[in-house]
């Protein structure tokens, strides 16, 4: 009896919870009354979470919070059921199939299912169908309802005339959550709408698997908002287009999407707490947020925000950026600037991390930096101002411009590498903090204001220049750094390129001044030390003798730069560092500096003049000097206290005697020496932001000769030079006479003695033999071990053996094998110890090809005593390729193609030094080429005419087509009448006329700009001249009617035609029936215009 009780009650528990499979007669879902228990058992005859239930051809609404197992609703029955979720109420279940079974007599079928304001439905899969002709589906998600599908949705049409529609555009805060795949079969009617402005719905993406974002297959999809909190990816499967997506794009926290490479037009903002991660290009309407942990990558391809940026994630930048308002990074935001380009048309605005690559920054705003600014190579424009209370840090090289028109400040202390200012009128003022400048301080417009507050500093690695200054102006006072180190004490030439500065300006930089007797030198540190550190020249005082110039110092008040005429002064320092600074209004424009020259004495110790650099930035030789001062020796000397020996740099041959260069850095002091010029004028131009040392020279006749110890790091130089025009003994004015050391005691003396006994650093010599005498003298406490090192290019003196001969010992080194000699000193002697032998059994010259790919190369050999002897020019596999005997002591090889041949000969002399190696240059190719940065100048802008020289040439010759010329590389022109100009460049080698090439571009000048607006659009118009006629060819989208005119560049209509087109060619007029000149087409559709531009010969 129990077991039969208990089995009893097991099937009554059956009976009333099991699954049941429901179907509806239509009505209150939550009524028993609307549903037919077809099978199974139910409690309350209500369907619940585990039943299965049919909705066919009947109307139902949802009252109250109900669920299924599984839910089939079609349309057999009643032509237009409709299901309806009531407000607030919620429908959960699993899958969900809706059909519409379509017509059997005449008429639609419409199965509808509504979510009403904030409804909600659950579901694990949607299958929306039509089977038969006239069937549609309607499911319509309304005003804040929400539809969650945790799987696919699946949307299949197989009738002909049938529609299926998911719709949320109803209302505002609509959400379809869809966690899998939009499947099924492709339909010409099939349409999600989830609403065609932002806020009306949001499809959120949310699956954990990776889900694609589909517009046009199997459906069409209209996107009001979307959501993408998918935590694997949710990629595009198409670009994304104003027409598809009319909202914004949300990312969630943890969601990863991925733009698919496409070219994607945003109309809304983007949002981004999870990755974005872009591939394809990028065109928003709205604003970008990534917010604090989003990762926004860019993808490279290039963005476009038309909006503002804020940035309180990660942003990954590779591509180009163009920015419509501001940039905001907030505090703890990292924004990496991928260097491609950004253009920022507001504000930018960083107060975490902001790290700019290889590239550009354009800011038309404000640059306010709270946070860290770190470059890798990044140059930034910006039009306003500038305020940083954070770290900016530069990379070398950087440059830094402001430009526009209006003022802008800057506020806040730091460091740049370069500093520009190109801004006029409005300029540049500082407002507060220190400027620290390390690289250069470039002030092409404007007035810049300094406030007192700008530096030029300068350390180890770098120097802080003022670059030209023409067309700026420099307002207030600048710090001028300068620093030197010293590991041995010595003297130093110095001079200062700002105003007000005096001895005693140096006394707190370290420099220690010292008198040898009471009142000698006021102001000095030790007045009576005994031994007088500080001079300065005055040519008035040598009386011939140079050294009787040097002049002591007497007060420490003394000035320093344009008030003492630009004298430098030689002062006698400590093996230490100094970091020299000086405070006032920097020299700019034009400087005259006073030259004296004692005229009433000859000879070479006569006009020389101990001046300093002028300006805080160095200063170029050869722009100043140029060879063209004929009063003025081409050359100078500075004192280098590394080697305790006077350096000197020579411009007739561009070398240095040991590391002088062309370039002289500012605060340096250097000699000059006038033959008759009372004043050295030095420009802006003349101007060079060079930074570093380096040997100019790389000349093929030039030897170097260089003498250290092993006592002490002081050394000297020689220099011998071959040339043509040279003698053997002193040439005024040619040879360089030595500057002894102004410390005898420790420093080595090096120099060679001409036959009429001058002692020379600079010795110019003809391509003959000779033997020439060499002073190499220790200093006088310095006796030890002393080498001497000979750099020799293996193309000096060609032919020649060259012998050193040591007069000591009787050693003979054989300098064209062995380049350095050893010896010991232990004397002070003037003497000659050396002598350099130079034996030239013939003489060897090249002149090189005239042109690129000619074979005119001329090879010359002649020598005493040479006639009968052979000649050949071994190629480099060893063939002989020219060959003759010499002739009246001299032999030609003509025609000589260009490259390297070995000079062979049975001749017998006194120097036999093997096969001579000699090489004939081939100069590279001329090629004329140039760009026009505008082929159309107009008049009432100027007229200026600017070109972009683009050719592979040496020199520029430019004819402008007005009867002007000009031969700057890249120069500008300003035309003062209407036409068309040829402008004609021509380009050569250094052979002047023997290998031109000439191209010219055509120039239009226009008294003013026609009023032309440009068409943006995606069709294309084209007009261009084809068998002698003006054509227009169109390509257009339904375009009824284009108004095409043709003017000349007066602005006179020639014609104007009307045209109902959307593709083909149309003929506009005959090339005879106009004259030659410059036209225009102006195409007109639909209120825009776009302009062609012809020229008709």
């Amino acid at each position: 009896m129990k077991h039969f009780l208990l089995l009893l009650f097991i099937g009554s528990t059956s009976f009333f919870f099991g699954q049941g499979t429901f179907s509806c007669n239509g009505g209150d879902w939550n009524n028993a009354l609307t549903w037919s228990l077809d099978s199974g058992a139910d409690v309350d005859g209500i369907p619940d979470g585990d039943d299965d239930v049919t909705i066919a051809g009947k109307s139902v609404n949802v009252t109250a919070n109900a669920a299924y197992g599984t839910l089939v609703y079609e349309s057999t029955g009643t032509p237009e059921p409709t299901l309806t979720v009531d407000v607030g109420i919620s429908l959960t279940g699993n899958e969900i199939t809706i059909t519409a079974n379509g017509k059997i007599t005449p008429g639609v079928r419409t199965v509808t299912f509504d979510i009403a304001g904030g409804g909600t439905v659950s579901c694990s899969s949607l299958d929306l169908t039509t089977t038969k002709a006239n069937g549609n589906v309607r499911f319509n998600i309304n005003d804040g309802g929400t539809l969650t599908i945790t799987n696919d949705l699946t949307m299949s049409s197989f009738g002909v005339d049938t529609d299926i529609q998911l719709s949320a555009s109803t209302g505002t805060g609509n959400t379809l959550n869809l966690g899998g795949a939009i499947t099924g079969i492709a339909t010409s009617d099939g349409i999600i709408d989830m609403g065609s402005t932002s806020g009306v719905s949001t499809f959120n993406y949310n699956g954990t698997a990776a889900q694609t974002i589909q517009f046009d297959d199997p459906t069409d999809l209209i996107y009001s908002d979307i959501q993408v909190s998918n935590t694997d990816n949710a990629t595009l499967v198409s670009g994304l287009l104003s027409t598809n997506v009319t909202g914004n794009l949300t990312i969630s926290a943890g969601g990863v999407f991925s733009d698919g490479g496409f070219s994607n037009v945003f109309t809304g903002d983007i949002t981004n707490a999870g990755t974005y991660n872009g591939a394809g290009t990028m065109n928003l309407t709205g604003v970008l947020t990534n917010s604090l942990g989003g990762v926004f990558n860019d993808g490279g391809a290039g963005t476009v925000i038309n909006g503002d940026i804020t940035n309180a994630g990660t942003y990954v930048g590779s591509g180009a950026l163009t920015l419509t308002g501001n940039l905001t990074n907030s505090v703890g935001g990292v924004f990496n600037d991928g260097g491609s380009g950004t253009v920022i048309n507001g504000d930018i605005t960083n107060a975490g991390s902001y790290n700019g690559q290889s590239g550009s920054l354009d800011i038309s705003g404000d640059f306010t930096n709270s946070g860290t600014f770190t470059s890798s190579g990044f140059n930034i424009n910006i039009a306003g101002s500038w305020n940083n209370t954070g770290t900016y840090t530069y990379f070398s090289g950087d440059n830094v411009t402001f430009d526009g028109s209006a003022l802008s400040t800057i506020t806040g202390a730091t460091n740049w590498y370069e500093l520009t200012v190109n801004k006029s009128p409005g300029g540049v003022t500082i407002s507060s903090g220190a400027q620290s400048i390390h690289g250069i301080l470039d002030l092409d417009q404007g007035t810049f204001t300094s406030g007192g507050l700008v530096t030029l500093i300068s350390d180890a690695t770098s120097t802080g220049q003022m670059d030209n200054t023409d067309g700026a102006t420099f307002a207030g006072d600048l710090t001028v750094q300068r620093r030197i180190a010293k590991t041995m004490q010595s003297f130093v030439s110095l001079g200062s390129p700002v105003s007000g500065t005096t001895l005693a300006s140096w006394q707190d930089d370290n420099i220690i001044y010292t008198g040898d007797g009471v009142g000698s030198f006021t102001g000095a540190d030790f007045e009576t030390f005994g031994w007088h550190n500080t001079y300065w020249y005055d040519e008035g005082a040598a009386n011939g003798v140079m050294n009787n110039g040097f002049t002591k110092a007497t007060a420490t008040s003394q000035s320093v730069g344009a008030s003492n005429d630009y004298k430098a002064f030689h002062i006698y320092t400590d093996a230490v560092t100094y970091n020299l600074d000086v405070t006032g209004a920097p020299n700019t424009g034009a400087v005259n500096i006073p030259l004296e020259y004692d005229g009433s004495f000859a000879g070479n110790q006569a006009g020389w003049n101990l001046i300093a650099n002028p300006y805080p930035c160095t200063i170029d030789w050869e722009s100043i000097h140029g060879g063209g001062l004929g009063t003025l020796i081409d050359g100078y000397f500075v004192y280098n206290d590394g080697l305790s020996n006077y350096d000197y740099y020579d411009g007739g041959v561009n070398a240095g005697l040991v590391a002088a260069t062309q370039f002289i850095p500012h605060t340096q002091g250097f000699w000059v020496r006038s033959t008759g010029l009372t004043a050295l004028a030095i420009t802006e131009a003349d101007k060079n932001t060079t930074d570093q040392p380096f040997y100019k020279s790389s000349s093929t006749n030039l030897m170097r000769i260089g003498l250290a110890g092993n006592i002490n790091t002081f050394g000297d130089a020689a220099v011998l030079i071959e040339g043509s025009n040279y003698t053997i003994n002193y040439d005024v004015d040619i040879d360089v006479q030595k500057f002894t050391t102004l410390d005898p005691d420790k420093a080595p003396s090096l120099y060679m003695v001409t036959p009429d006994g001058y002692d020379v650093c600079f010795n110019k010599i003809p391509s003959v033999s000779v033997s020439i005498p060499l002073v190499a003298k220790a200093g006088t406490i310095a006796q030890g071990d002393y080498t001497l090192n000979f750099d020799i290019p293996t193309d000096f003196m060609l032919g020649a053996c060259m012998t050193l001969e040591d007069l000591h010992t009787g050693n003979t080194v054989d300098l064209r094998v062995d380049t350095s000699y050893t010896y010991a000193t232990s004397d002070t002697t003037t003497q000659a110890r050396f002598i350099i032998h130079i034996v030239k059994d013939f003489n060897t010259q090249v002149v090189d090809l005239t042109c690129f790919e000619t074979t005119d190369g001329l090879v010359t050999i002649d020598g005493s005593g040479i006639t009968g002897s052979m000649f050949e020019l071994l190629d480099g596999a060893g063939n002989v390729v020219f060959s003759g005997a010499a002739t009246n002591d001299s032999i030609e090889f003509t025609n000589v193609p260009a490259g390297n041949y070995e000079v062979a000969t049975n001749h017998v002399g006194s120097c036999s030094i093997g096969n001579l190696s000699i090489s004939v240059i081939e100069p590279a190719q001329v090629i004329a080429n140039f760009d026009l940065v505008e082929d159309t100048v107009y008049l009432s802008q100027g007229g200026l005419l600017e070109v972009n020289n683009l050719s592979s040439s040496a020199n520029s010759a430019w004819d402008f087509g007005d009867g002007n010329t000009s031969i700057d590389e890249n120069p500008t022109h300003i035309y003062t009448a209407p036409g068309i100009y040829q402008v004609m460049l021509s380009a050569d080698n250094e052979n002047i006329g023997q290998c031109t090439e000439v191209t010219s571009k055509n120039a239009v000048v226009m008294n003013g700009p026609l009023s032309i607006i440009d068409m943006q659009l995606e069709e294309n118009t084209n007009a261009f001249v084809n068998n002698g006629k003006v054509v227009v060819d169109f390509d257009l989208e339904d375009h009824s009617n284009a108004e095409v005119t043709l003017v000349d560049v007066n602005g006179k209509v020639i014609l104007s035609k009307e045209y109902a087109i959307s593709s083909g060619r149309m003929d506009l007029v005959n090339t005879d029936e106009l004259a030659s000149g410059v036209y225009f087409v102006n195409i007109t559709i639909e209120g825009q215009r776009k302009s062609h531009k012809l020229f008709i010969d």
